[in-house]
């Protein structure tokens, strides 16, 4: 695309707290193309930031528009609420008073780890034991702490989403969006595999019991 782009991030639908960036495809040396990234914040989602990547801003911005149109959409469910389930919303409000922190944010936060359903858990409870668990193997310091990084970090963007519905083009967009160097982006690739498959083993090793 040709054209100013100094102007980028910009938030798109206006008011809706989306913002669409501008991502360079180029490599040092060789010609430079780029595509537009959309990011919906956590504030907004709840469950943490979430950013999808599209070729052409026409597309970004579609993405843009469905997002915020569903964002809008579950608003209006408030309507529908009772009047003791009002009550209820409002002495939680109460309780977070002084904080930044939404209703749904606690909500998606405590959920998983209070009264996970049927062994359907999130990135973050998932991460919490595979942690416990490497904590008791005598690891090596820097190879336990480079692994806590790594995956401190895939948590910041995917905690609150149940393991089930993580797919592998979310992990990979994720990791392009770092920004880091080959080397680093393989390393995280390898993290993140190691626990899924530890994930993986881990249930079947539950069904088998």
């Amino acid at each position: 695309m040709s054209g100013d782009l100094s102007n980028f991030p910009i938030e798109y639908p206006k008011g809706s707290g989306i913002r669409i960036g501008v991502v360079s495809n180029g490599k040092k040396g060789e010609a430079s193309s780029v595509s537009f990234r959309v990011t919906v914040r956590a504030k907004i989602t709840g469950r943490g930031r979430f950013q999808k990547q599209r070729s052409t801003l026409k597309a970004a911005k579609k993405y843009a528009e469905e997002q915020h149109f569903k964002i809008r959409s579950q608003g209006r469910a408030a309507f529908s609420m009772n009047d003791e389930q009002r009550i209820d919303a409002v002495r939680a409000l109460e309780v977070l008073k002084g904080t930044d922190l939404t209703l749904e944010e606690v909500a998606r936060y405590a959920r998983p780890r209070l009264r996970p359903d049927n062994g359907q858990y999130s990135v973050q409870n998932v991460a919490d034991r595979i942690v416990a668990v490497k904590d008791r193997m005598n690891l090596r310091p820097r190879t336990l702490s480079d692994f806590r990084n790594r995956l401190s970090r895939f948590c910041r963007t995917f905690g609150g989403t149940n393991i089930m519905e993580v797919e592998h083009t979310d992990v990979i967009e994720w990791i392009q969006s770092l920004g880091l160097s080959h080397r680093s982006k393989h390393n995280y690739l390898m993290a993140v595999n190691g626990f899924f498959k530890w994930a993986q083993e881990e249930n079947d090793s539950v069904d088998q019991a």
